[in-house]
């Protein structure tokens, strides 16, 4: 069985600003999570947490639209999530992955230019006995239309055991037909065997 809850937050605050509303603009300046919990489980049989709710969720969906008669623009200016967790439960993999103290800042990712993200936390899978911790910086932007992923100026850290890798990348891109473009890219390992490989 899949059971327990999918979703619980200990505290949610969302700021909205009063004034675009009288345009059909929805305008929140920060979404405040303290200690979401995300759990998500996938049967043996292969069904899984969002069975359902995609159904569901269209239908919603479309009911807004009628009751609205015109679209609602909807603007985020940041999230910020504090000591949150994530638990992937793949029961048909024989699987666990757990991520803890999973702290996220963004400002807005799906605006007009770069903003900026950072993100931290712990990983711990059922296939190795080693915590991983993790740190990321840079600047994002996700066009919601295309799909298209721009990040700049990434560094992520990654410790585990003995072991340090630190990740630099210049710029990167992502589009939704899977295409994967890099630049300036740095790669240091720091351990019982130091490397450092670098790629333009």
């Amino acid at each position: 069985e899949i059971g327990g809850d999918m979703v619980a937050v200990e505290t949610a605050q969302l700021r909205v600003k009063l004034m675009p509303l009288l345009s059909k603009q929805v305008h929140i300046d920060t979404v405040v999570l303290t200690k979401p919990q995300l759990r998500l489980v996938t049967l043996k049989n292969g069904v899984d947490s969002f069975a359902g709710l995609i159904g569901d969720a269209e239908a919603e969906e479309q009911e807004i639209e009628e009751s609205a008669g015109a679209a609602v623009a909807l603007v985020v200016q940041g999230i910020e999530l504090t000591d949150g967790s994530l638990v992937i439960d793949d029961q048909a993999a024989g699987s666990v992955t757990e991520i803890s103290k999973l702290n996220l800042v963004t400002g807005n990712l799906i605006g007009d230019s770069l903003a900026d993200l950072t993100a931290s936390g712990s990983m711990k899978s059922s296939d190795s006995p080693d915590v991983v911790d993790f740190n990321l910086n840079g600047q994002a932007q996700i066009d919601i239309n295309s799909l298209l992923v721009k990040a700049v100026n990434l560094k992520a850290t990654v410790l585990q055991a003995a072991n340090e890798i630190v990740l630099g990348v210049d710029s990167l891109t992502f589009a939704d037909s899977a295409k994967l473009d890099v630049s300036g890219m740095q790669l240091t390992l720091k351990g019982p065997a130091d490397a450092t490989v670098a790629a333009e």
